[in-house]
């Protein structure tokens, strides 16, 4: 592997396991404000879940162009020593 697939490796394991405490506070907050019944907790974590669902689709997106970008300088490469090997 190289450089830049390290670290985008890095860096997808960094988003998720941010996004993993983000969802562990969500539920322990969700299941504090039901015993509470506290509706404006529960519109909170509303949008909360909202953000999240934002932030992980962002997140796909950047790792699908991230993932292009990786694999185009393999194919750049690949045509320039064909045009040597001629």
């Amino acid at each position: 592997m190289w450089a830049p697939n390290l670290m985008a490796k890095a860096y997808e394991t960094q988003i998720s396991a941010e996004l993993q405490l983000f969802q562990d506070r969500t539920y322990e907050l969700e299941a504090r404000a039901r015993g509470e019944l506290a509706q404006g907790v529960i519109d909170t974590i509303h949008h909360l879940k909202a953000q999240k669902q934002l932030i992980e689709r962002k997140g796909q997106a950047l790792k699908a162009s991230g993932d292009a970008k990786f694999g185009q300088p393999k194919l750049r490469s690949t045509r320039r020593s064909a045009r040597r090997t001629k």
